[in-house]
């Protein structure tokens, strides 16, 4: 049985926060996946495009922010929300999300 140091996994999951929020403001890292997504997309002949705007007056359960671009919006509407949703995840209660991480064989 392989043992595990909650305070390694604290202190990892500290470190994993650190590079997630480096990356968060790395314009190239977003350049690399908005690129790698394009590619993607392409290969089954879709368009990256920004959704319709008339109905952006009346939308209220999803996020409008004005971009010039289709990589500015996927930016500020997928990217940022989901890094900030993990990141406070892993700081809102590390030494007790390190728990799920254990296999139950090492509990």
């Amino acid at each position: 049985m392989k043992g595990c140091d909650l305070f390694v996994v604290v202190e990892e999951s500290c470190f994993v926060i650190c590079k997630l929020n480096r990356k968060r403001y790395d314009s190239d890292v977003w350049d690399v996946l908005y690129d790698s997504a394009v590619e993607l997309a392409e290969s089954i002949n879709f368009n990256p495009s920004l959704p319709r705007n008339d109905a952006a007056a009346r939308q209220q359960n999803r996020p409008n922010v004005p971009v010039a671009n289709p990589s500015g919006y996927w930016k500020l509407n997928l990217y940022f929300p989901f890094v900030d949703q993990l990141m406070s995840l892993l700081e809102a209660e590390p030494q007790y999300i390190a728990q799920h991480l254990l296999t139950k064989k090492s509990r």
